[in-house]
């Protein structure tokens, strides 16, 4: 008799012709499929190298371009005759797209500076409502510098500002 081990190796052995029998052989490429695949490859080894030489020429906002950028939206913020609104900081925070407008959907309160949840909520469309007017068209942003300015948290003080 046979110990169990060794009939198993036997089975398995015995399996495997048949198995074999029934891989199907693939024809090799032709020319043109081979310069088709090397063409795709290329490509998509340029695409590789593309994309470190666009996370390069990414940049930080000078200080003129950030001084810049918030007379644009300050040109726009108004909070009307309102009292409490215009003497209310807030901190709002939005995404724009890389065209430099402000995504509507995206505005959030961060902080104000009262516990008047009503008179926040003034400040806070006040300051929402120059983002998006002054941002119609788009601010004049550098796109090197988009990864900076995508998501943008603006501090709306009256008292450092005059005000409007």
């Amino acid at each position: 008799m046979i110990p169990p081990l060794r009939l198993g190796a036997v089975l398995l052995l015995a399996a495997v012709p048949a198995f074999a029998q029934s891989v199907v052989p693939v024809p090799r490429p032709s020319e043109a499929e081979r310069a088709a695949a090397a063409e795709a490859r290329a490509a998509e080894d340029a695409e590789t190298q593309a994309v470190p030489a666009v996370a390069e020429a990414t940049r930080p906002l000078t200080q003129e371009e950030t001084a810049s950028f918030i007379t644009q939206v300050r040109a726009c913020w108004n909070t009307g005759n309102n009292a409490e609104a215009g003497n209310v900081a807030v901190v709002v925070r939005f995404s724009m797209t890389p065209e430099a407008e402000p995504i509507p959907n995206t505005f959030e309160l961060v902080s104000a500076s009262v516990d008047d949840q009503d008179a926040a909520d003034l400040a806070f469309l006040a300051a929402r409502r120059a983002v998006i007017r002054c941002g119609e068209a788009g601010y004049d942003l550098p796109a090197a510098a988009f990864p900076y300015w995508e998501r943008v948290e603006i501090n709306f003080d009256p008292s450092q500002t005059g005000g409007n």
